[in-house]
This record gives structure tokens, C-alpha cells and sequence, in this order.
């Protein structure tokens, strides 16, 4: 067979294995969420919508322990083994603990927005409308778990979709009618909704949860090690996003600067659709092959020269046009955003190809104390660089800190990534039908 005859095959099986309606949906889906952001920023006023970008910044930091992971440690046992009366008694069982974390997640953010002495006092009670919507985000996070171990790409693509344009269309309607408050009403519309047609129209059902047993002790265990790690990896991974604008509002307490930062990450955040669409596709692969070494980095350095090629054409398009696109997409107010935006174009490439796609590997292969130890390291350099750069610098400081403290994080996650591929022996190739 050809070259040609190869690439058609190789295009074919991706097709059929769903990769493209992942990716497909997912652009619509960033098309949507970056129009629908781009008419928020049009729709309140710079004032609100700093302050809301503030009020969201933290309910995110609060987020991080958001069902304490269960959801990333359902995914890693049910991709590796996809049994399923297995997997009934996994997801049972992380709806009733993770439901119950997120009643205290709630409680918790009502005396936190009580307590905590915001350096922009309008958060307060944007952070108090928020705090339920944690029990929905969880619920829909579990859904979307589900049919990706289940690997019903389309089922899932479709609910990421409709999500995406009920939040877009909510929001939109929340932000015209009641300002920043109607806002945070349109996400929990948008949630409502997309929970009923998951578990009435895609069948997504929690069977027999009442009489569900408890997990033994050990699988218990092993549920909960994947899961806290996996959180404390993530939270520290999401700091990165997270500690920009907060310290740009403790140290600046200008909510017009925390506006303009928040504007400058968001087509560069936007774009971080495509390395995710590809791990969301790669990830149950990778863990049911996780002990065969070669077929891992085969896998892997395909992945990474494909994600190398479309972000590297995309952030040399953005970097030049910046003045462009900004002024377009925002207006000439955010014109001063340009130089903060080319950095942060330049650290979408370095994360989109490499840190996104080997930090998420790693989880597969069940490093995750390695994952735990780097995002402790990048996090504790991102604390002291943000801290250090936007006194000196400024919000563009931010931006530097971020671009570095990204560069570190995906060396430091390749190199371990290559090096663990190359210890591991050749095993026996799995079935065709489960190959990427």
C-alpha cells in the first residue's frame, strides 16, 4: 500500500474512532465560547466585567477541590478497565462521595465570600451566587467521563456542544438583562439543561445507585490516591491561569488592569481546544497501553509533531497580526493588551505542544507523584515570578512569569516522559480495534 493508501487508512480509522467529531464539535464549540466571552466583553462595561473576572478568578481557585478529583480517577480505572458492571460501581460510587464534598464546597464558599477581605469589594456577592454551581459542574463533569470511557465520542461531542451554546446564548441573555449577576444565572441554566437532555435524551443513567455497595477497602484506596494526586496536580497546573489575574488584583487593585488581562488570555486560552481535543481522545488508549513502552512513544511522537505543525502555524499568524486582531475583536479601548498578547501567543505553542500533551501522558501511565512533585515545583516558581514580575513589570509581568514557568513545566514533563517510554519493554500489540 502506498503512502496515499496509508494516510487515507490512517485517516479513516481516526474517523471512525472519533477523533474528528471530538475535534469538530470542540472547534464549533471555541468558535461559540470565544464569541459568546467576545459579546460579554462588548455587553458590560469594562468596570463589571473586571469585577466579574475577578469574582470568577477566585471561585476557580475554590473549584480546584471540586469533588476532590473523583472524576479523573473514575476515568483512569474505567479506561483500564471498561467492565461493565465495574464501571457502574465506580461512577455510583464517586456520585454519592463527590456530591457530598461538594455540599461542604458549597458552604465553604459562602463563608469564604463572608470572611475574606476582597481587594475589589463588588466579588463578594458575585462569589455568593456562585457557590452551587460546583454540585452541577461536578454532575456534568461525571457525565462527560462517562461517555469518554464508554468511548461514545459523538454522545459526547454533542453534549459538549450543546453546554457550550446554552452557556453561550444564557449568558449572553443574563449579562443584556441583569449585568454581572445575570450573568452567573446564565451558567446555571446552561448546566440544568444540559443535565436533563444528558440523562433523558443520551441515556446517561446512575443504575441502581441506592443499592450500589460500597468499594472495598482497596479499590477504595486506589480511587482516592488517583484522585487526590490527580486534583493537587491539576489545581497546581491551574494556577498558572488562576494566579495572574489575582495577584494583578492584590497588587494593583485596578480592576480596569485585571480587564485588560483577562481580555489578553483569552484567545491564547481559547486556543488550548486543540491539544485537549486530541488528549481527550488519546488518554483511554494510552492508559490500556500503558506497559507496552514502545507503542507509547510511537504514539507519542506522532501526537507531538502533529500538535507542533498546528500551533506553530497558528501562533505565527496571531503574533504578526495582533494589533489587527485585537482591534477587531475587542476595539481600539484593549489596544494597549497587544505586547501581553504576543507573549502569551507564545506560551499557548510551548503548552499546547508539549505541556498539555505530556502532562496529560503521564497521568496514563499512572506517574502521578511525578505530576504532583512538578506542578509543586512550577507552582511555588509561578508564586515568586508573579509576585517578582508584575511589581518590576507590571501586568505584562504576569505574562513573562506565565511564559516561563510553561517552558520549565513542559521540559521537565517531556524529558521524564521519554525517558520512562524508553525503560519500559515491547509488549504484545493489543487488538487493532482499540489502536489509535
Amino acid at each position: 500500500m502506498g503512502v496515499f493508501g496509508n494516510l487515507k487508512q490512517n485517516i479513516g480509522k481516526l474517523f471512525k474512532t472519533g477523533l474528528f467529531h471530538i475535534f469538530g464539535i470542540n472547534v464549533i464549540n471555541k468558535i461559540v465560547a470565544f464569541l459568546s466571552s467576545t459579546l460579554l466583553v462588548w455587553i458590560l462595561t469594562k468596570e463589571e466585567y473586571g469585577v466579574f473576572s475577578y469574582a470568577w478568578n477566585i471561585y476557580h481557585f475554590l473549584l480546584l477541590i471540586n469533588g476532590l478529583g473523583l472524576t479523573v480517577g473514575a476515568l483512569q480505572l474505567c479506561s483500564e478497565n471498561p467492565d461493565e458492571e465495574y464501571c457502574n460501581l465506580i461512577f455510583n460510587n464517586c456520585l454519592k462521595i463527590g456530591l457530598l464534598i461538594d455540599l461542604v464546597l458549597t458552604a465553604a464558599i459562602v463563608v469564604f465570600s463572608l470572611c475574606f477581605n476582597f481587594s475589589i469589594p463588588p466579588a463578594r456577592i458575585l462569589l455568593i451566587i456562585l457557590c452551587a454551581l460546583p454540585l452541577l459542574q461536578y454532575l456534568f463533569d461525571l457525565l462527560t467521563v462517562y461517555l469518554r470511557v464508554k468511548k461514545r465520542n459523538m454522545a459526547y461531542a454533542w453534549t459538549m456542544m450543546l453546554n457550550t451554546v446554552l452557556t453561550a446564548v444564557f449568558t449572553a441573555l443574563g449579562a443584556f438583562l441583569l449585568r454581572d449577576k445575570g450573568l452567573i444565572c446564565g451558567y446555571y441554566l446552561s448546566y440544568i439543561i444540559t443535565l436533563f437532555v444528558g440523562f433523558f435524551v443520551f441515556r446517561f443513567k446512575f443504575k441502581d445507585v441506592k443499592n450500589t455497595p460500597k468499594l472495598e477497602k482497596s479499590l477504595l484506596k486506589t480511587l482516592f490516591k488517583i484522585s487526590i494526586i490527580s486534583m493537587c496536580t491539576n489545581a497546581l497546573s491551574q494556577l498558572l491561569f488562576l494566579l495572574d489575574t489575582f495577584i494583578i488584583g492584590v497588587i494593583c487593585v485596578d480592576e480596569l488592569l485585571v480587564a485588560n488581562y483577562k481580555v489578553a488570555t483569552m484567545i491564547p486560552t481559547a486556543l488550548l481546544f486543540i491539544p485537549s481535543s486530541m488528549v481527550i481522545y488519546i488518554y483511554p488508549y494510552f492508559a490500556r497501553h500503558a506497559g507496552d513502552g514502545k507503542w507509547c512513544l510511537k504514539k507519542f511522537f506522532q501526537v507531538l509533531l502533529g500538535m507542533a505543525a498546528i500551533n506553530g502555524i497558528i501562533s505565527i499568524i496571531l503574533y504578526f497580526a495582533a494589533p489587527f486582531v485585537i482591534k477587531i475583536v475587542y476595539g481600539e479601548q484593549y489596544l494597549e493588551i497587544v505586547p501581553i498578547f504576543r507573549i502569551l501567543v507564545i506560551n499557548f505553542f510551548v503548552s499546547g505542544t508539549f505541556r498539555a500533551i505530556s502532562g496529560n501522558i503521564i497521568c496514563t501511565q499512572r506517574k502521578f507523584v511525578f505530576s504532583l512533585v512538578e506542578s509543586v515545583i512550577s507552582g511555588a516558581v509561578n508564586i515568586a515570578a508573579d509576585i517578582l514580575f508584575i511589581k518590576y513589570f507590571g501586568i505584562i509581568g504576569a505574562a513573562y512569569a506565565t511564559c516561563l514557568v510553561v517552558a520549565l513545566s513542559s521540559l521537565i514533563s517531556t524529558v521524564y516522559l521519554l525517558i520512562l517510554f524508553n525503560k519500559k519493554p515491547p509488549v504484545q500489540p493489543a487488538a487493532q480495534e482499540d489502536e489509535i
